[in-house]
């Protein structure tokens, strides 16, 4: 194994999947609606619970780190979901790249993904609580 070739692969999958998710609306709409729907839910019950801030602090980090990973984890599914809905996967298989490729690849972009939701979902609660 090559190192240059293998960043190449890898890069190649996390290209493939931008682009996939940039022409994907229902990507970007997931990526921001569902989130701040957690958000503003979840705050909305510890006002009504008039919890001790410490606790709605608490709290509130547990569902920005449950949709962090949520979004992170939901980009490799839809990668290779894709591939199947197109009936493309065997032909991943057969292409001289191995599974890593596939997963480090698609891993990074849904890094990218969680991370900008992170940084959403945290803006969003200093503002609103």
């Amino acid at each position: 194994m090559k190192l240059p070739s293998d960043l190449n692969k890898i890069w190649a999958f996390a290209a493939r999947n931008l682009l996939v998710n940039r022409r994907n609306v229902f990507a970007i709409f997931e990526m921001v609606f569902w989130p701040g729907i957690a958000i503003f839910s979840v705050g909305l019950l510890t006002q009504f619970l008039q919890l001790e801030p410490e606790i709605v602090t608490f709290v509130l980090i547990g569902a920005v780190s449950m949709n962090t990973i949520q979004i992170a984890q939901l980009d490799v599914s839809y990668s290779l979901l894709y591939d199947v809905w197109s009936k493309g996967l065997k032909h991943k298989f057969i292409a001289p790249i191995n599974l890593t490729h596939l997963l480090v690849g698609t891993s990074l972009v849904g890094l990218a993904r969680g991370l900008l939701v992170f940084v959403l979902m945290g803006l969003l609660c200093m503002w609103l609580f």
